[in-house]
């Protein structure tokens, strides 16, 4: 695959979406999708509709592609790929449901775990939770990466797992976001195929930088629309393009992760430690 190819691709997703940012923006602030940020100041959530319609954007501009890219048409236009939209697409629908209407009040997995088990109330949350699980071991079937056995369960693990990491950051502007580019960049680069990863990642990373401004600003909230759909998309790629060992590595850094931030805040973790405080804050004041 040609590497200008792919460069020309990703900015012509980032011009298209920065196209249309104003006009999502816009949206959900006439239509009332509004919400608190930490500083209690009223801003339009989900704003991470605009990394699925980005994708969608995707699906169109890489079909209408020339012939001389053909290599690069088979990767995106793959049954994978197709595969991978359709369930980003229903992560992106959960997600959104839970930014509509869910409980603000009840934190965590354990909370609404909790609040099922003790008074048989199933949140958002928790449906968000199901459907995500069903959807990643859908696709893990669907696509062939089920092998059977222990590993076979890897690839459906850290789909699961990366969409939770992802959404546990999501506490401060950009802060999801520079995870999620920090981990694009390593994704790539332990790939077994790297511009293939990056092909399916671009348009999400498109979406994203376009929205980075906007969220490190304060203008706008990702809110669990788009946090869960970059978790989503990094844990794909993984699942496809990683090798069992750095797979099984990942899903035992992801699972530390979320029994950490069970217990002790990842806000304040950070806050601690000089670098992280340093790159959290980056851009942002």
């Amino acid at each position: 695959m040609n590497e200008w190819v792919l460069i020309s691709y990703t900015v012509l997703l980032m011009i298209t979406a920065a196209f249309i940012r104003g006009v999502i923006l816009s949206f959900l602030t006439d239509h009332g999708v509004t919400e608190n940020n930490y500083r209690n100041q009223r801003i339009p959530s989900s704003v991470g509709v605009l990394i699925w319609l980005t994708s969608l954007i995707a699906l169109l501009l890489s079909s209408l592609w020339t012939i001389e890219t053909r290599s690069f048409a088979q990767v995106v236009l793959s049954e994978y790929y197709k595969c991978f939209f359709l369930a980003l697409t229903i992560v992106f629908i959960l997600g959104w449901t839970d930014d509509l209407i869910g409980d603000r009040r009840i934190k965590g997995l354990r909370g609404h775990l909790r609040l099922w088990l003790r008074q048989g109330r199933a949140t958002t949350g928790l449906l968000k939770a199901l459907g995500t699980s069903l959807i990643s071991a859908w696709l893990v079937v669907e696509t062939g990466l089920w092998q059977g056995g222990g590993l076979g369960l890897l690839p459906f693990l850290v789909m699961i797992l990366y969409t939770h990491a992802l959404n546990l950051f999501d506490l401060r502007p950009g802060r999801a976001i520079k995870v999620f580019l920090l981990g694009t960049l390593s994704v790539t680069l332990l790939s077994i195929a790297p511009l293939d990863s990056f092909a399916l990642l671009a348009p999400v990373v498109a979406g994203a930088l376009v929205l980075l401004p906007v969220d490190l600003r304060g203008e706008g909230m990702l809110g669990d629309t788009g946090a869960n759909m970059l978790g989503f998309t990094l844990g794909s790629v993984i699942a496809f393009h990683w090798p069992w060992f750095y797979q099984l590595m990942a899903v035992i850094w992801l699972t530390g992760l979320a029994l950490l931030a069970e217990r002790y805040s990842l806000t304040q973790l950070i806050e601690r430690t000089p670098l992280l405080n340093w790159l959290d804050r980056l851009g942002r004041e």
